[in-house]
């Protein structure tokens, strides 16, 4: 049985009657085809869920009534962070979609030598909101209620620079001579996985991270889109060390 789930960024608690926007109403109504009446679950992105009331629904906007708070235990033990190299159009939309599916905590557009993607300022902020909407769709879709936390594109050196001490950081490497398979358990509940655009890292990327003690790792011989290689790495991530 499908469950309809809807994001509000509001504080929500039982009894509150809280109104919608248009897209949030037209999404209700035009795709989900509920009607008023109908019960469906709201989340916060906090990891708060509930059971709400759709009391009125039109393509202008709509009201809810929340319920009764639900038990959620769909976030993950891990704190995985993803920093994805930043790949066009819709390739990065599927690693953000599935990343969220597969229970990242936190994911780093990551602007490096070899990206073809470039953005400025207005792409940036463009892009962000954007992959924003495609986390909130996800995390409705997957059963979530924590979002993720997205950061803002941003160069490989800046990045590196502002990186704090991890104990488990991984680069995915082709030709390495680790696999997954070979890692042990991380000592905590944090790992940082580090994965190239199109063209892959440049040298002196991979140079730079095995010196602050990433651990590169391969996933077989054959060579894997960008998109593949994320979701692949992160669903081994959570069947050896998570909760899938």
């Amino acid at each position: 049985m499908r469950i309809n789930r809807l994001f509000l960024d509001r504080h929500l608690h039982p009894g509150l009657e809280t109104d919608l926007e248009a897209d949030a109403a037209h999404h209700l109504t035009r795709v989900l085809r509920l009607r008023a009446g109908a019960t469906l679950q709201v989340f916060d992105g906090r990891g708060q869920s509930f059971e709400a009331t759709l009391l009125s629904a039109t393509r202008r906007g709509g009201r809810l009534r929340v319920e009764h708070a639900i038990e959620n235990q769909t976030r993950s033990p891990l704190r995985v962070t993803l920093v994805q190299g930043v790949s066009r159009g819709e390739r990065m939309d599927l690693v953000i979609q599935k990343a969220t599916e597969l229970g990242v905590e936190r994911i780093v557009p990551l602007l490096s030598d070899r990206s073809v993607v470039r953005l400025d300022a207005t792409r940036r902020a463009r892009r962000s909101a954007h992959w924003q909407r495609i986390m909130t769709h996800a995390c409705e879709q997957s059963g979530r209620s924590w979002l993720p936390t997205l950061d803002e594109a941003t160069g490989f050196d800046e990045w590196l620079a502002s990186l704090q001490q991890i104990s488990t950081g991984l680069l995915l490497q082709p030709g390495a001579a680790r696999r997954f398979r070979d890692l042990p358990a991380p000592a905590d509940d944090a790992v940082t996985v580090v994965i190239g655009p199109e063209g892959g890292l440049a040298p002196r990327e991979v140079e730079l991270l095995l010196e602050r003690q990433f651990t590169g790792i391969n996933l077989g011989p054959r060579i894997l889109r960008t998109e593949t290689a994320a979701i692949a790495i992160l669903a081994m991530i959570q069947s050896g060390w998570g909760d899938a």
